[in-house]
C-alpha cells in the first residue's frame, strides 16, 4: 500500500481512463519498488493538530475572556466600594455638619446662659449691698438706742419717749427692708407678689 502522493496520482489517471488496466498492474506493482515511499505529512498538518491548535486557541480566548470578565468583575466591585466609601463620606460629612451646628447652638445658648448670670449676680450683689447698708443702719440705731435705754433704765427711774420713737421708727424701717427682700427673692425666683 505505500505510495504515497505518486501512487494516488496513478491511481486517478486510471480512473480517468488515461492508462488500461493492464499497465495499471504492471506499474502498481513496480511503483513501490522505484518511486520513494511517501512518507505519512508531519503531524503539524495532520487533522488532529489543528483540532488540537482550534482547542488550544478557543481555550486562550475563553481564557481571555474570563480575565476579561474577572476584570471587570474587579473593576466594578472597585466601583461600588468607591461609590460606598463616597456615600459614607457624604453621610460622615452632613453628620460632622449636624454636631457641628449642634455644638454652635449649645455654645450660643451656653453663652446667653452665662450672659444672663453674670447679669443676675450683679443685680444680687447691689440688692445684696443695698439689703445689708439698709438693715445694718437701722439695727445700728436700734441697738445704740437699746444700749442707751438700757443705761438711762438703770440711771433714772423713767422712760425716755423720744428715743422709744426712734426704736419704733428704725423697727418699721427694718420690717420694710425685710418685706422687700422676699419680693426681690420672689422676683428673681419668677413669681409675681401682688
Amino acid at each position: 500500500m505505500g505510495g504515497g502522493r505518486h501512487a494516488e496520482a496513478a491511481m486517478k489517471a486510471v480512473r480517468d481512463g488515461g492508462w488500461s488496466g493492464l499497465e495499471i498492474d504492471r506499474w502498481t506493482a513496480l511503483l513501490p519498488a522505484f518511486l520513494p515511499a511517501a512518507a505519512d505529512p508531519p503531524p503539524w498538518q495532520t487533522w488532529w493538530a489543528y483540532a488540537f491548535a482550534a482547542a488550544a486557541v478557543a481555550a486562550l480566548l475563553l481564557a481571555g475572556l474570563r480575565a476579561q470578565r474577572r476584570q471587570i468583575a474587579r473593576e466594578r466591585s472597585i466601583a461600588e466600594r468607591e461609590r460606598a466609601i463616597n456615600r459614607d463620606l457624604r453621610e460622615l460629612a452632613d453628620l460632622k455638619d449636624l454636631l457641628l451646628a449642634d455644638r454652635a447652638a449649645e455654645l450660643a445658648e451656653r453663652e446667653e446662659l452665662i450672659a444672663e448670670l453674670r447679669a443676675r449676680n450683679e443685680e444680687l450683689a447691689r440688692f445684696n449691698y443695698t439689703v445689708s447698708h439698709d438693715l445694718k443702719n437701722p439695727l445700728s440705731a436700734i441697738l445704740g438706742s437699746l444700749d442707751l435705754l438700757d443705761l438711762r433704765v438703770r440711771v433714772q427711774e423713767f422712760f425716755d419717749f423720744a428715743r422709744i420713737d426712734i426704736l419704733a421708727t428704725g423697727d418699721d424701717h427694718v420690717f420694710f427692708a425685710i418685706h422687700q427682700i422676699i419680693e426681690a427673692v420672689f422676683i428673681l425666683s419668677g413669681h409675681v407678689t401682688g
